[in-house]
């Protein structure tokens, strides 16, 4: 989801909208990509917890900075169906660039200081893996 008022009010208000769907003592799972290696790598992890990365080609990340600040994330796919790649296939995906400190800020305005908050990397504790492709949020929200 892009941010398109340069305040997050869109991302927030998703957030606030998971948060009333959830009862209490509910879980909720998010992830989102580690946009903090891809903005200080400039580069995209071409391991993945979701999908066969066995097709995958290239993975050309572009990141868009306004006025000092990463504001979207650009992701050019070029995916090879046949050994001989003579059947590719070329896709682009745009996300706003949420920073795992940030993103856990917002879970943690939207969710209340009682609600129990989780962090995965890539399925695993945190700590097994500091460059994980994906972070996954677990939150429990508070009875």
């Amino acid at each position: 989801m892009p941010d398109n008022f340069g305040d997050q009010r869109e991302q927030k208000q998703a957030l606030r909208n998971f948060e009333k769907c959830v009862k209490p003592g509910g879980l909720l799972l998010i992830d989102h990509r580690n946009y903090d290696h891809i903005i200080s790598r400039g580069e995209t992890q071409t391991k993945c917890i979701y999908y066969s990365n066995e097709h995958v080609t290239d993975i050309k990340t572009s990141v868009l900075f306004v006025a000092g600040k990463p504001q979207m994330v650009i992701m050019d796919y070029m995916v090879t169906l046949d050994s001989g790649k003579d059947n590719t296939s070329d896709f682009r995906l745009s996300y706003y660039p949420h920073l795992l400190k940030v993103f856990h800020q917002m879970l943690a305005e939207t969710f209340g200081p009682d609600a129990k908050h989780d962090i995965y990397a890539d399925f695993m504790p945190l700590e097994v893996n500091d460059t994980p492709g994906f972070y996954i949020h677990m939150l429990e929200k508070s009875m």
